[in-house]
């Protein structure tokens, strides 16, 4: 039984390595939009670069997470948001 609890541990553990190296890089840690204004102020001009590689210029803007409903300071550009659309499931006017 010993054994047995052993190793269901091994392959659970090992399972949760493989999803981690699979996970896709996008969902890791801070987005850039979000450091592209942890040293600046509101309305400060900012400048990240999106997953595909476009360096995307913006103001940093307070805007509310989704996620955690709390305001966070954000590398904002308007007319690259209605180029692309906002995130899948989400409404355009938010």
């Amino acid at each position: 039984m010993k054994r047995i609890s052993l190793l269901f541990t091994a392959v659970l553990a090992l399972t949760l390595l493989i999803a981690s190296v699979f996970a896709r890089p996008e969902h890791r840690g801070t987005p850039p939009f979000v450091t592209a204004c942890e040293s600046l102020s509101e309305g400060d001009s900012c400048t990240f670069t999106d997953r595909d590689g476009t360096s995307i210029d913006g103001t940093c803007t307070e805007k509310t997470n989704p996620r955690t409903e709390e305001a966070e300071l954000v590398c904002w550009n308007e007319s690259a948001m209605e180029k692309t659309g906002p995130p899948p499931g989400k409404d355009r006017s938010r």
